[in-house]
């Protein structure tokens, strides 16, 4: 009776070696999901901000394009005006420009008719 009491222990010391082996491996894959799970968490809270921030970022871009689109009627008569003031700008210039021109063609030429009439 020798042999089935020592295949009995035989059994119970590879069963007990492999219990310990399985947990072992249950503790490092436990350590792994850990690790997995915090990494997950840190990207997960990553995503959050970035959505946050594009939320943040259309409702901003949101209020300037209906602010722009709102006063485009008002925008155009500032440019419309703005051309207008620097198209009479360049007119005054030029009827500027021609009076002087007249004042001193006419003053030459009463210079010159004082000398050659005396």
């Amino acid at each position: 009776m020798d042999e089935p009491e020592e295949r009995a222990r035989q059994y119970h010391t590879d069963v007990m070696n492999y219990l310990r082996q399985l947990e072992g491996q249950h503790s490092a894959l436990s350590r792994e999901l850990g690790d997995a799970k915090t990494h997950t968490e840190h990207h997960i809270e990553d995503l959050r901000n970035q959505v946050q921030e594009l939320c943040t970022w259309t409702q901003v871009d949101a209020v300037k394009s209906a602010w722009i689109y709102e006063s485009e009627q008002e925008l155009r008569q500032i440019v419309e005006g703005a051309r207008w003031v620097k198209l009479t700008q360049r007119l005054i210039a030029w009827v500027a420009g021609t009076v002087a021109g007249t004042i001193m063609a006419l003053s030459a030429a009463e210079v010159f008719l004082r000398e050659h009439l005396k």
